[in-house]
Parts: C-alpha cells; structure tokens; sequence
C-alpha cells in the first residue's frame, strides 16, 4: 500500500500533464461528484494560494475562519 504523501505526489504528476481543458473538465466533474466537500476555496487570497505552484505558502488573515483563537486558548471538555 502507498503512502498518501506518494499518491498526492503521483497524482501532482498526472494533474501537471492535463492541458488547461482537461483541468477544468477534470475538476468540474470532481466537484459534481463531491458530496460534501470539506472545503471549498473562495475566489481571490484563498484560491489564489491554493493554485500557486510553490512547495510552500505563506497565507495570513484577520481573525475569523478558524484563526479566532490563539493556539494556546484552553478549550473546555467533558473530561477536564
């Protein structure tokens, strides 16, 4: 069995081959096939970062959409 990091990386391949046609063909028909998508990028800073080919992107934002809370905010459970 192949790791996921191998299978996006081969599939980064294969995306790279399709002309901008077949892209667009390829990503509507996965989207009318996706029955809840997860997340979904909005137009402008987020699909811009997500399309951009570098290895690594920095995105930053105001606080709001899962940025509200700093990482070391204590989060009340059941358990304590």
């Amino acid at each position: 069995m192949q790791s996921s990091a191998k299978q996006i990386i081969e599939l980064s391949h294969i995306l790279e081959g399709l002309n901008p046609d077949e892209f667009q063909e390829l990503q509507r028909e996965v989207l009318e096939n996706l029955d809840n998508p997860t997340w979904t990028p909005l137009p402008g800073p987020q699909m811009d970062a997500l399309e951009n080919p570098a290895d690594i992107v920095f995105f930053g934002g105001s606080a709001g959409g899962s940025k509200a809370l700093a990482l070391d905010t204590p989060i009340p459970t059941q358990g304590g």
